[in-house]
């Protein structure tokens, strides 16, 4: 994902997951659920 965030000049990435409470996976990266994701 770091590469990724780089090659596209990305501040901040947000990965969708089936469950409900969000995962701060880095300083830029977090894992979002997808009920929240579809509700925001």
């Amino acid at each position: 994902m770091q590469q990724a965030m780089k090659d596209l000049k990305l501040k901040k990435l947000a990965v969708i997951y089936p469950g409900e409470h969000p995962i701060k996976l880095s300083q830029e990266v977090t894992a979002v659920g997808l009920e929240a994701f579809l509700h925001s």
